[in-house]
């Protein structure tokens, strides 16, 4: 269902204490185990019901980011509950939110990361001093990858706030960007998982990665790498439009334009 035919894949993993298919998905398989040890319900429910907690948490996320980005308006709360609504009703979302898969649980980093980067140490929310920050953001940086390669594709906004104006030039705060890195590598650790799951023979074990050469086949997807390299300017052109009403069968025109606007009337540089 959802085009969720990795499903089967990631359960058994998960319960065999097995390796699933590139990139391994460590910590969705540590995740994922705890859940299955629920009371409730079948094998299969139990791991998609960690779909549905995380696309929960994240719609909270969303409120949480609208709201304090909204501190000073009256209807911030309301402006809130209307984003986490939209966010939680859109299609994709829910289908992610309802069978066994790796990206609602995604979409729950990118909230995490997006939110841990857009609070300041005087916010009025919540009080984090810069070191605590940056432990939060670069943990959650890390696991997400942990889950999902292409959380590559936020690198700009853990590093974004590291960058300061002195005697008119930008430069960088090396200290922070050094804390996030460490954290970050504590993040990666559950891929060490990996090669000792794959020591016990489990029945789902892809590239058996107990060997170097192995265990870097999995990590590094690859086995879709031709994929990427396969992208020509015409298939790149056809993916963007893909993309395009993508978005438009998700948000609908209206959706698309209060987006858009959005964008424009609250944009702070």
């Amino acid at each position: 269902a959802h085009y969720g035919a990795d499903g089967g894949d990631l359960i058994t993993a998960a319960a065999t204490r097995g390796v699933a298919h590139p990139s391994g998905y460590p910590f969705y398989l540590l995740l994922a185990r705890l859940f299955q040890y629920l009371p409730v319900g079948s094998l299969a429910f139990r791991t998609s019901l960690m779909s549905a907690c995380a696309a929960a948490l994240a719609a909270v996320l969303v409120y949480r980011l609208v709201a304090s980005s909204l501190s000073r308006a009256p209807q911030k709360h309301l402006a809130g509950a209307v984003s986490a609504i939209a966010f939680g009703l859109v299609p994709l979302v829910w289908s992610q939110a309802v069978i066994t898969e790796v990206y609602a649980l995604h979409g729950l980093f990118v909230a995490l990361i997006i939110y841990f980067s857009s609070v300041s140490p005087v916010s009025p929310d919540i009080n984090l001093a810069p070191h605590r920050r940056d432990l939060f953001l670069g943990l959650t940086f890390g696991l997400s990858l942990s889950n999902h390669l292409t959380t590559l594709l936020l690198l700009p906004v853990l590093f974004s706030s590291t960058l300061f104006r002195q005697g008119g030039h930008v430069r960088l705060d090396w200290r922070t960007v050094l804390r996030r890195l460490g954290w970050l590598g504590v993040g990666l650790l559950p891929y060490l998982s990996l090669p000792l799951r794959a020591l016990y023979w489990p029945p789902v074990n892809w590239g058996n990665p107990v060997t170097l050469d192995g265990f870097t086949w999995l990590v590094t997807g690859r086995l879709y790498q031709g994929q990427v390299v396969a992208l020509t300017a015409s298939v790149l052109l056809e993916r963007v439009q893909a993309l395009f009403l993508l978005l438009l069968h998700q948000l609908g025109v209206f959706g698309l334009l209060a987006g858009f606007a959005g964008m424009i009337v609250f944009f702070t540089p």
